[in-house]
């Protein structure tokens, strides 16, 4: 325990816009910082919608810490999934799903209820699973869960479904062994998988089919139910749109296990994805492709293994010689612009490097030589047309394992390095420097960025931080291992935060996490920066400052699509609005 710590982080939890920690520091990339918490659930604490008696009794388990994460909607809507206690628990009843998207925090779904579309006495044994315990996904105040199934008439062959609140009722989505929709007779779903839901209550899914007609070459499956009706996006075996006759969706031929190695949609269920080949003349060096919905639907190629790389120069093609050209960290945003990274070869070596449609076109964002070193990790776009991408900071032993990453972003109009190793950010304990930024929680349209860092100490092992980058490129810690947490809310009850598990962040810069405290007992909170109308950043909120407001609320660039606005954006929402007008006038000076 760190007792600096202890005495400069007493964080309350008691509220919604409950208490701000003020870290000052003049360190550059650093800046004066205030944090507001929320708590939405603490193990030991009464579960909403169950009987008198029972409490959350566990947040995660020994094998699953990495998984039982909160997740949270671009809203700000959080949903996660508990284990229970009580005189009335048993193995029958013990798991569920809670939210607060409707309001107050309540229940979901819990085993032991019954299964909504499915005959009477069929109930939900596990959501999903105990021993795979998946979170639910989040959309639009929207909740969608994986089932597990017991009852009369169910086996493996029928035991498991996706269901999801397209309105207020649950109501089943798919499941594995019901006829499959639009799909000749005799086709059924094998596993259901559910991917996400979006922002109009649209859930996505992968499935595996069996049945009359279907082999191994035609069983991999994408579906929505964006047009309503759940139907087949794409499935393996159709042909692969923008190559030669013959050519289809297939396993391919070198080094996969899946049809679709890498998914992702949008909030309105707009598909990007990587697909494998087959056909004539495809071998391990052509086999895999990229492609893209267009406005209307329609599945278009944007890149395949084999071909030029745009940017590469002379001779650089996708994969160029390697047999993997592993398109892969696959993001689309809410306009329609995609980035991925993937490997480049043929007249140079095997390079790691990222592409975005950003500006319009397919481009290049970083190649080896260039100031930056080559993109690795997964790039990321925000809904406001913003990129941010994970890279290597080399640190000189020439060992590859222990290469230290840092973030780069054009948040402030051009790529450029939000954080890298050995900068400075300002802690409880002092101004501590970054040893590596390697993991994007997410990026809002507002310009808040969440990433998790490890922070040196001076004194052996690191800090594990989550943070956030303000729309500015001001860095400001939120929690860390081996601090105190107020979570009483009258410093009557502090824990010491053993492990930081965040699950995600929304539009208006609210980051979602779960906290593992030494004492055995976790909790779910949120987190964002407090808007401060100091848009301008010159230390004050005046004149300047409700003229950008002004141009905010009114001007072609309002909301969250010019970086500034995000100051005004107190609720936080996404938007400006007269409510953050309002609320303004509490921090102008009139200066």
């Amino acid at each position: 325990m760190h007792p600096i710590a202890a005495l400069n982080r007493v964080i309350r939890t008691d509220g919604f816009v409950i208490a701000t920690l003020s870290i000052l520091s003049g360190a550059p990339g650093s800046r004066a910082s205030e944090v507001s918490f929320h708590k939405v659930a603490l193990t030991g604490e009464a579960a909403p919608g169950t009987e008198t008696g029972t409490v959350f009794a566990t947040f995660t388990t020994p094998l699953n810490h990495s998984i039982m994460r909160p997740a949270i909607d671009e809203l700000g809507n959080v949903a996660f999934i508990a284990l229970l206690a009580g005189p009335a628990v048993d193995d029958s009843n013990r798991s569920g799903i809670w939210s607060d998207a409707a309001g107050p925090l309540g229940l979901v779904v819990r085993t032991g209820m019954p299964a909504p579309g499915t005959p009477p006495g069929i109930v939900f044994s596990g959501v999903p699973s105990e021993y795979l315990p998946f979170p639910p996904k989040l959309g639009g105040g929207h909740v969608a869960f994986a089932g597990e199934l017991s009852g009369p008439g169910i086996t493996f062959a029928n035991q498991f479904g996706v269901w999801a609140q397209q309105s207020d009722p649950v109501v089943l989505i798919a499941r594995n062994g019901d006829p499959a929709p639009g799909q000749p007779a005799g086709v059924l779903f094998g596993q259901a998988s559910l991917f996400g839901i979006d922002s109009q209550a649209h859930t996505q899914l992968t499935a595996s089919l069996f049945g009359a007609g279907i082999t191994t070459a035609n069983n991999e499956s994408i579906w929505s139910n964006r047009s309503g009706a759940l139907e087949a996006i794409v499935r393996e075996g159709d042909p692969a749109p923008g190559t030669p006759p013959g050519v289809v969706i297939g396993l391919g031929t070198f080094g996969t296990s899946s049809t679709f190695p890498r998914i992702a949609f949008n909030k309105e269920s707009r598909l990007f994805v990587a697909a494998n080949l087959l056909g004539p003349d495809v071998d391990a060096f052509n086999d895999e492709g990229l492609f893209l919905e267009d406005e209307t639907g329609v599945l278009t190629l944007l890149a395949r293994e084999g071909d030029p790389a745009p940017g590469g120069g002379q001779g650089v093609t996708y994969g160029g010689g390697s047999v993997l050209t592993m398109f892969d960290g696959l993001s689309i945003n809410a306009l329609g612009q995609v980035a991925f990274s993937c490997r480049l070869g043929g007249a140079i070596p095997t390079t790691p490097v990222t592409y975005t449609t950003v500006t319009g076109e397919l481009e290049l964002l970083v190649l080896s030589g260039d100031p930056a070193p080559p993109a690795f990790g997964a790039p990321i776009l925000s809904d406001a047309g913003k990129l941010a991408v994970v890279g290597f900071v080399p640190d000189g032993d020439n060992d590859f394992h222990t290469v230290t990453t840092g973030i780069w972003w054009d948040q402030l109009g051009t790529m450029a390095p939000l954080v890298l190793p050995g900068d400075t950010v300002a802690h409880p304990l002092g101004d501590l420097t970054v040893h590596s930024a390697g993991q994007i929680i997410g990026f809002g349209s507002t310009g808040v960025l969440a990433f998790r860092a490890a922070l040196n100490t001076g004194a052996g092992n690191p800090i594990f931080s989550l943070l956030l980058a303000d729309p500015q490129g001001g860095l400001h810690h939120v929690v860390g291992t081996g601090e105190l947490f107020d979570v009483a809310g009258d410093g009557s009850d502090l824990r010491e935060i053993v492990r930081i598990e965040p699950g995600g962040l929304s539009d208006g810069g609210r980051v979602a996490f779960r906290l593992d405290f030494t004492d055995g007992s976790s909790g779910h909170f949120t987190a964002q920066l407090e808007a401060s109308g100091d848009a301008d950043a010159d230390g004050d909120v005046d004149l300047a400052d409700y003229a950008l407001l002004a141009a905010c609320l009114t001007g072609p660039n309002s909301g969250p699509a010019q970086p500034s606005c995000a100051t005004f954006d107190f609720e936080p929402d996404a938007d400006i609005d007269l409510r953050d007008s309002a609320a303004f006038t509490n921090t102008f000076s009139g200066q």
